[in-house]
């Protein structure tokens, strides 16, 4: 058993090419501001508008409407030890949509994304369920 030499320049060389594509591809995703958006909850015309941002091309902007009388319910998933949850939007067609990641600077804890969660769905008049991943 021989073992195949790999000059330390070839490697380098790759390291150092791959980083930075990956260095060009996140600084191009925070310039686009890919994944940015918002979601507004209308009570007046019982609907939901979510908006996203995606990669420039002909379908750069998401762009979701339902009405309140569509949604099934919340789900709360979380992480065990970690804040962090996401919050999905579930349909009657079985559609999951994710409306928010909950592990962002503006929850302190756990508490305050169960409220944030509860409050949304009394305000939707839906259940919200919560499952806990390990």
């Amino acid at each position: 058993m021989s073992i195949q030499f790999l000059p330390q320049g070839i490697a380098i060389c790759f390291y150092g090419s791959t980083r930075i594509i990956l260095g060009v591809y996140l600084s191009l995703r925070r310039f686009w501001k890919t994944g940015s958006g918002f979601n507004e909850y209308d009570s007046s015309e019982k609907q939901i508008r979510i908006f996203r941002w995606g990669f420039p091309g002909k379908e750069r902007c998401f762009k979701f409407f339902c009405s309140f009388s569509e949604i099934e319910s919340l789900r709360l998933e979380t992480q065990s030890s970690i804040i962090r949850s996401n919050l999905y939007l579930v349909l009657k067609k079985q559609r999951k949509i994710l409306l928010t990641q909950l592990g962002s600077m503006e929850f302190r804890s756990l508490q305050e994304v169960e409220y944030f969660s509860s409050n949304l769905a009394r305000f939707l008049n839906v259940p919200l369920k919560r499952e806990e991943n390990k």
